[in-house]
């Protein structure tokens, strides 16, 4: 259970890694890292999984209110995390929730018991949303100074590519280059246009305010290279 020098023995954590009580967790984990490798390479963006969780738009009520799109948005903000990324939300949450299921059954359930595993799982689930909460509630000031930063920063005719695997009428990314500094923006095409695919080079045409999103088409020269 610990190593001689006092600390946790690593082999114990990586075959609690993979029991029955924690497998499940494991895996969720390793969905997270191969996400943001994925990210990282282009492969997929944010974007992709704002929308499928209904977080990538605001819809107007009858009343001409807006109201949230979706379930987790409102959630997000009931407990103050709208200025987090989606994303970063789950990937803390996970990894908590990760470490706390393991090190809790460690120290409280050697012997793999599924009911204490059970009651392990749920302190896990209530401490990763604790301790999630507290480490991103210092940093909205900082997220909410970037999101704001970028949305006075005018970015209409601007050049940059595409940085995503595409860049379809729904979702991508595109880098473009401002005073010398590369920034990462959220894009689409026009509804019925081809979708870009990665190191196309595009105009900046304008942003769509409430989408967060950027309105891109391909330049000239490349759409005569095609």
């Amino acid at each position: 259970m610990t190593s001689p020098s006092g600390g946790i023995d690593m082999n114990a954590v990586l075959q609690e890694a993979v029991s029955a009580n924690n497998l499940p967790l494991t895996i969720l984990l390793g969905l997270v890292a191969f996400y943001w490798i994925a990210a990282i390479v282009g492969l997929m963006d944010f974007d992709a999984l704002d929308g499928f969780l209904g977080l990538d738009h605001e819809s107007s009520g009858p009343a001409g209110a807006e109201s949230e799109g979706g379930f987790l948005n409102g959630l997000l903000k009931g407990i103050g995390l709208s200025d987090a990324p989606v994303f970063f939300i789950l990937t803390l949450f996970s990894l908590f929730l990760w470490g706390g299921n393991v090190l809790g059954n460690i120290y409280f359930n050697p012997d793999g018991a599924a009911a204490t595993g059970t009651l392990i799982l749920v302190a896990a689930l209530v401490l990763a949303f604790v301790v999630t909460r507290l480490t991103i509630r210092p940093l909205r000031p900082l997220m909410r100074l970037m999101r704001d930063t970028e949305k006075r920063v005018p970015l209409a005719g601007l050049t940059g590519t595409v940085r995503s695997l595409e860049v379809t009428n729904h979702s991508g990314q595109v880098e473009v280059e401002r005073d010398g500094a590369s920034i990462l923006l959220h894009a689409r095409v026009g509804e019925g246009s081809d979708a870009l695919p990665r190191g196309t080079r595009v105009l900046v045409v304008m942003e769509e305010g409430e989408q967060g999103a950027y309105l891109v088409r391909p330049l000239e020269s490349d759409l005569s290279l095609r």
